[in-house]
């Protein structure tokens, strides 16, 4: 068993998990996030305002697939999530859905030197 740091920073009981059974977490971000490798690669979030999304730093994350979708669905800038590198350059920025029944997301990838957006679009739900 190897112990993850859930997305707030801190360790739980919940957190005592494998690293391939942990796929996704769902969190409301009251602050910026930084990820690290052993994070889940489903990253559902509500952020509260504008906020920064870190990933782990390039060398450490060879062949590692981050998804990261946000439900505020306030449809502004207000809450939109910036993906950034571990060295703050942006990838890529999720904006809020533009009404409730949608969700938008984005996937990166990482090939050891740089994260790339492989995916970016737009959930809906019925």
């Amino acid at each position: 068993m190897t112990t993850i740091p859930n997305i707030t920073g801190g360790t739980s009981a919940n957190a005592l998990v494998t690293a391939q059974k942990k796929k996704a977490a769902v969190v409301t971000l009251g602050a910026d996030l930084v990820l690290g490798v052993n994070d889940a690669p489903i990253q559902i979030i509500d952020p509260t305002a504008a906020r920064n999304v870190d990933l782990p730093a390039e060398a450490d994350s060879v062949d590692l697939i981050f998804r990261i979708v946000n439900i505020s669905n306030v449809g502004s800038a207000a809450e939109s999530i910036t993906l950034r590198n571990d060295a703050a350059g942006t990838i890529v920025v999720v904006a809020s859905g533009a009404v409730a029944s949608a969700n938008e997301w984005a996937e990166v990838h990482c090939d050891g030197t740089t994260w790339r957006v492989i995916g970016h679009g737009v959930y809906a739900t019925v």
